[in-house]
């Protein structure tokens, strides 16, 4: 069965330190992927705010209208790309999340 990774897999505190000033007070975060290119994304998804650099928090993008950096892919309005209703095709398994440079998100790295 493939291990997909929730809302709760992720460090909060250290997501928090990051972002540092785009936090609003209660924010809710969890990733998604382009079903493409599997592109990994992290989102806060009660100020509908993307991430989309590893690296550099300060890269953000509105989550209304958007398409994959990587490969143009327009994400349809409307679909579910995170939690319980969203598609397989883009949740992130832990194994990807572990060899992607979002790993840092992980609250535990193993396997």
């Amino acid at each position: 069965m493939t291990e997909f990774i929730k809302e709760a897999d992720l460090n909060y505190d250290l997501i928090l330190k990051r972002v540092g000033a785009y936090t609003q007070g209660d924010e809710d975060f969890d990733v998604f992927k382009c079903p493409v290119c599997n592109r990994i994304y992290l989102i806060e998804y009660e100020a509908d705010t993307i991430f989309t650099d590893p690296g550099n928090l300060s890269a953000l993008q509105s989550g209304e209208s958007f398409s994959c950096l990587s490969c143009g892919y327009s994400f349809p309005k409307g679909e579910a790309i995170i939690g319980p209703k969203a598609s397989d095709k883009y949740r992130v398994t832990r194994s990807e999340l572990l060899a992607s440079k979002w790993s840092w998100l992980l609250s535990q790295r193993t396997t």
